[in-house]
């Protein structure tokens, strides 16, 4: 039997801070894209993660119009698991959050928790750069910096979320022009921007000075 086609809807939120990609076939029904290129990125998500079914993906304006439809037919005929990957692609920096969800993986005896020290080796294993490997010769190297706390506006509605932020590591270690990528809902992002804006690094160098590079981490929430 044909299986069913995946309908994903992008539609501009009402706080006017980018746009939500709605589908039942998400296994959170929503996610969120707050950065410049939002409805590229949700597109380029929707195509991915439905590459195994016949995919309509519909983009709407602020009066509920169709502005854009997107169709594509299946790949493949059977789902190929993707938790291992991490693509850091710009147009598809939403597969990240794939990789977010091995953040809390419960085995690791190094997890973070909310509002304690952020274990240095957690933060190294997910942390990718965006600048070029070329325009540094050692990356930046996290220091100290306190793990973001569960949103309270969550707790009651959802025991777990995530969300992807982009940050520039200064020459001085400092964190700066925090942005969100994307997150199950906007107050996760709120929360691990706080977060990061208080984190120190050694910063990355070149030729022995220190440079500014730019930083992309993925973070998952447990209640």
């Amino acid at each position: 039997m044909k299986d069913p086609v995946h309908v994903y809807e992008i539609r501009p939120r009402k706080d006017k801070r980018g746009v939500d990609l709605i589908s039942d076939a998400l296994p959170s029904g929503r996610l969120w894209y707050g950065e410049a290129d939002a409805i590229g990125n949700a597109i380029g998500y929707a195509k991915f993660y439905g590459r195994s079914h016949d995919t309509v993906i519909r983009v709407y304006d602020e009066a509920g119009n169709v502005i854009e439809t997107h169709e594509h037919a299946a790949a493949f005929s059977r789902r190929i698991p993707v938790m291992s990957q991490y693509l850091v692609d710009r147009g598809f920096a939403a597969l990240s959050l794939i990789t977010a969800l091995l953040l809390c993986d419960c085995s690791s005896p190094n997890l973070a928790i909310e509002g304690n020290p952020m274990p240095e080796k957690q933060v190294a294993t997910y942390m990718t750069s965006v600048t070029p490997s070329s325009a540094y010769d050692t990356p930046p190297k996290f220091l100290k910096g306190y793990a973001p706390f569960f949103p309270a506006t969550e707790a009651k509605r959802r025991h777990w979320g995530y969300a992807v932020v982009e940050f520039s590591v200064t020459a001085d270690g400092a964190t700066s022009d925090i942005r969100p990528i994307t997150a199950t809902a906007y107050s996760f992002a709120e929360e691990a921007m706080y977060a990061v804006q208080n984190w120190r690094f050694a910063p990355a160098r070149k030729h022995g000075q220190p440079v500014v590079v730019r930083m992309r981490l993925p973070f998952t929430f447990r209640s």
